[in-house]
């Protein structure tokens, strides 16, 4: 853990992260680089030694500073690692780490998202995304959504597909008979783990996580229509589809 002790401390100042990004859009100079933080040279000379030692950088020989491709690297796992630490109280008191690996660390993709801590922004956010849906509607949760009756009209209008991924827990319900008379168009799997509720349509999406007692919270998550956040919460249902099994009408 020795190398992971000197990249921690590499990173520890603000003015060292605040130097690490100005290099990384273009080469500058010891002088330059004081200027942009603002410091004394003798000071931005040691913080710019110390990412050296931590081989974030390296200097030309023309007395640039430029980012090695370690340094790189590290940068871009650095947005979720700032995400995780800007929600901290969140992330005390919510559990993420059973979603698959390459989630956890593409987390970063969440910065451009809205937090709410109200249920009742969650809620409105569900309703969006059902009365804003043109293409389709995804819904996941570790329970049984019920189907909003305008979503199965439309759907039946071949205006809006709908899938909705339930947990293997709820297959002997009573409520998993009222898939039987829902529209083809909405499909529904059973998923043996759920652990993340979404709620997206084509543009807007939302996301929510289990509390410490592993039940999905949904009086507070993570809403946006960014490409970005989009994007990691379309990939999430995804997973979860492509591993689920098919709810067989009439079950």
């Amino acid at each position: 853990m020795e190398g992971l002790g000197e990249l921690l401390f590499g990173l520890s100042s603000t003015d060292r992260v605040t130097l690490l990004s100005e290099i990384s859009k273009e080469r500058l100079r010891l002088s330059q680089l004081a200027m942009r933080l603002p410091a004394t040279v003798q000071e931005t000379s040691r913080h710019l030694l110390r990412l050296s030692h931590a081989s974030l950088i390296a200097k030309d020989s023309d007395g640039l500073y430029f980012v090695t491709p370690y340094g790189k690297t590290i940068m871009r796992l650095m947005p979720s690692l700032d995400f995780l630490s800007k929600h901290k109280k969140y992330f005390v008191s919510h559990d993420i780490t059973s979603l698959p690996t390459s989630f956890l660390e593409r987390i970063g993709e969440l910065s451009e998202s809205t937090y709410t801590e109200k249920l009742g922004g969650v809620l409105d956010h569900t309703r969006q995304v059902v009365d804003g849906a043109k293409e389709f509607v995804w819904l996941m949760a570790d329970q049984i959504l019920t189907i909003d009756p305008n979503l199965q009209q439309r759907s039946l209008e071949s205006k809006v597909s709908v899938r909705s991924i339930i947990p293997a827990t709820e297959a002997a319900s009573p409520q998993i008979s009222a898939y039987a008379t829902i529209p083809d168009s909405i499909e529904a799997r059973f998923a043996n783990q759920v652990n993340a509720g979404i709620a997206m349509n084509e543009s807007l999406a939302g996301v929510v996580f289990p509390d410490l007692s592993g039940r999905i919270d949904f009086g507070c998550g993570f809403a946006g229509s960014n490409q970005t956040f989009h994007g990691w919460c379309r990939d999430l249902f995804v997973y979860y589809w492509e591993h689920a099994k098919k709810l067989v009408s009439g079950q």
